[in-house]
């Protein structure tokens, strides 16, 4: 598969959605390529310099991975009203921002629009995920951190979980594959929608360890409504995607509240109560000849399952058969 290659990047994060791959053996060029930010590179250690950046833009959250061979000097501004959080893998040395050593078990952060400095070790792979403030204050907002982001978002490091650290690493490496394994560069809406709503949420897993959640208080008559509501929203969407970041907000409850709900109630989370339906919703049309969607594919498409390699264990793991195998039995389901 061909990924479109740019040696000089989008003038802004929200610029056209794209998901954008480079590998180049030129500090200056891999400076230039992160979208909408201003960086110079200085090469620290002697021998023949290899760079790698994936990336995807995506309205106003960016995610990308950065990989360099050989430790540098990096002067970088994230674009303003925006916040930079920098999760580095590295098995020589520590990250430093700003002369604070990035160690196991931290993530760098930076606001937009201010300069600061980055030191980076030999053969580091660096993930970044870009957000603006406002989005990202929604989130917090949502999951009940609000006045304490807005509080350590000055810090130049922060501590996390090492282990939740690598689950977001982990995740963030199954985003970026999504549209790679959907053969196009550019990102539809409701993909776009679906991956920064799992960026974000990864990022704010690695938040539960370091605020102490807020005691609930809520009865169980008013989790049982919570998830009716919840419930009614969802289902009087058919074949639009809709996420725990959507659904909080229709409700006006936290994810907290939500998550409570569903594991009170139905013993289950809301994405995979979410996921359910949504599996059901693909399997109405692959059993329906007369159903818009001509292929497997396109149908998934619709209830937001891009990952078609998951959505098919997904499926026949609920249904007990593969999505080609609904499609070749229809005749003997008629239409709905």
């Amino acid at each position: 598969m061909q990924i479109k290659l740019q040696t000089t990047a989008p003038s802004c994060v929200d610029s056209p959605c794209l998901a954008r791959d480079l590998v180049t053996d030129d500090t200056d060029c891999l400076a230039r390529s992160i979208s909408g930010w201003s960086q110079e590179y200085e090469q620290l250690k002697s021998g023949q310099f290899q760079g790698r950046l994936s990336e995807l833009c995506f309205g106003e959250t960016q995610l990308f991975l950065e990989q360099t061979s050989l430790a540098l000097r990096q002067l970088c501004t994230v674009p303003s009203d925006y916040v930079w959080f920098g999760l580095p893998l590295s098995e020589v040395r520590s990250v430093r921002i700003n002369g604070v050593p990035v160690q196991s078990g931290r993530i760098a952060l930076h606001r937009g629009g201010r300069g600061f400095e980055l030191v980076t070790p030999d053969a580091l792979q660096f993930w970044g995920i870009v957000v603006k403030e406002e989005l990202l204050m929604a989130y917090a907002h949502q999951f009940e951190c609000e006045e304490w982001l807005y509080k350590v978002l000055d810090r130049p490091v922060l501590g996390v979980a090492e282990e939740r650290k690598q689950a977001v690493q982990n995740i963030c490496g199954q985003i970026l594959l999504q549209p790679r394994e959907a053969n196009d560069t550019t990102l539809p809406a409701p993909l776009r929608h679906s991956l920064s709503d799992k960026t974000l949420s990864a990022l704010f897993s690695l938040f539960e360890d370091v605020e102490p959640a807020l005691t609930d208080r809520k009865s169980a008559q008013q989790r049982h409504r919570i998830v009716e509501r919840a419930d009614a929203y969802v289902r009087s969407r058919p074949d639009q995607l809709v996420n725990v970041s959507e659904l909080c907000s229709a409700l006006n409850i936290s994810r907290r509240a939500l998550q409570i709900g569903f594991q009170e109630v139905l013993g289950v989370s809301p994405h995979a109560y979410i996921r359910t339906i949504s599996l059901n919703g693909v399997r109405s049309h692959l059993k329906n000849a007369n159903s818009p969607y001509v292929n497997v594919q396109d149908a998934a498409a619709a209830y937001g399952f891009w990952h078609m390699s998951q959505f098919a264990v997904d499926y026949r793991q609920l249904f007990g058969e593969r999505p080609s195998d609904t499609i070749k039995r229809r005749e003997r389901y008629g239409t709905q």
